[in-house]
């Protein structure tokens, strides 16, 4: 329902960003996914930190893509 990002860049290069991502599913549902890619041979992005106020499932990285499920596969 709502997306938000406030994103800080230094003069490092490094850079902050909060995603704010408010959702209402219409169904039961187990999470969402956040897929970020991470770069290719011109580029590289590193992640440092991630929090959530909800549960973090898994984090998983493949061909230089960052997969995140938030939520319970339970709930």
């Amino acid at each position: 329902t709502q997306y938000h990002v406030d994103m800080n860049l230094h003069e490092d290069a490094s850079m902050d960003v909060v995603e704010q991502i408010d959702v209402n599913f219409s169904e039961p549902r187990h999470g969402i996914y956040r897929t970020l890619p991470l770069g290719n041979e011109n580029q590289y992005l590193s992640i440092d930190t991630i929090t959530s106020n909800t549960p973090i499932h898994s984090i998983t990285t493949q061909d230089n893509i960052l997969n995140i499920q938030l939520g319970s596969p339970n709930i």
